[in-house]
């Protein structure tokens, strides 16, 4: 499920970058359900009907979630390192089979190079526009399924978000992750 959350905290827009380490822990009851129906192309429909769990999943093959999976599953702690030139998400970071995604700040994507082998994290660049950590995501594995009924994408993915924190009056401080994925192979429009 895609993140998001009223009563955003308030900032000036000439102050340094929020700090955004630590630990999170995920609220499902939060989190903004994936559109249905989903925009998909025919394609897409067609590989979507045709996944086979026992077949088609990779963390029953102890293979990474992949993004954006790592950040909607809601199933996990995610950690948070940040730095002035990139900054770390780690998750599961509890268990041995961690994920490290790099987002690298300042620093423009790449261009395609059909030579680049694409990972289960992806690529990803970052800036800081106001309190807002945006970040642009491409080439990640097209065997990492977007969500757990075996939505699939094409290489072709670009994974768009925006983290920023948030209040919530009962749970305190929240790092909230609005989330839009671009795939003209996998969906017909935008998926928010």
């Amino acid at each position: 499920a895609m993140a998001s959350a009223a009563a955003l905290l308030s900032w000036s827009a000439v102050a340094a970058p929020p700090d955004i380490s630590g630990t999170w822990l995920p609220v499902e009851s939060l989190s903004t359900p994936w559109p249905d129906p989903l925009p998909l192309t025919d394609s897409a429909r067609a590989r979507y009907a045709a996944f086979d769990p026992d077949r088609d999943e990779p963390a029953s093959f102890c293979m990474p979630l992949g993004t954006p999976r790592n950040t909607t599953s809601g199933t996990s702690a995610l950690e948070v390192l940040q730095a002035s030139d990139r900054v770390y998400f780690v998750f599961q970071p509890n268990l041995l089979n961690a994920e490290t995604r790099r987002v690298y700040l300042g620093q423009p994507l790449p261009a395609a190079d059909p030579d680049r082998l694409p990972t289960w994290l992806g690529m990803s660049s970052g800036k800081w526009e106001g309190q807002t950590l945006a970040v642009e995501t491409i080439e990640m594995e097209p065997q990492a399924i977007l969500n757990g009924n075996g939505l699939t994408h094409s290489g072709g993915l670009k994974v768009r978000e925006r983290w920023h924190l948030a209040r919530d009056p009962e749970r305190g401080r929240l790092l909230v992750n609005d989330l839009v994925l671009e795939d003209a192979d996998t969906f017909s429009s935008p998926v928010r």
